[in-house]
């Protein structure tokens, strides 16, 4: 687990240019590195499916904002669930 800031919540829902409906929360963090002065930046997505299956909405994650969360990831990047400390 990853301890970060919540920066930010962003609900995305949206039709590409494709046609492929785009629905989730993105999630805006910042946290220290070791090779950034200052904080470094990030945002993550999870579709809503994902959301539904963790149990993450944006009435959730709202309180949340500018609060130290923890985040937990799988192997490949993936956001697995998200703790208030």
């Amino acid at each position: 687990m990853a301890k970060v800031n919540l920066i930010g919540v962003q609900p995305m829902d949206f039709t590409t240019n494709e046609g492929d409906q785009i629905k989730g929360i993105k999630v805006h963090v910042s946290y220290q590195d070791e090779n950034v002065m200052g904080y470094a930046c990030e945002a993550k997505f999870l579709n809503a499916q994902a959301c539904k299956n963790l149990g993450i909405s944006v009435d959730f994650l709202e309180p949340l904002i500018g609060e130290v969360v923890e985040i937990e990831t799988n192997i490949k990047g993936k956001i697995t669930a998200i703790k208030a400390i």
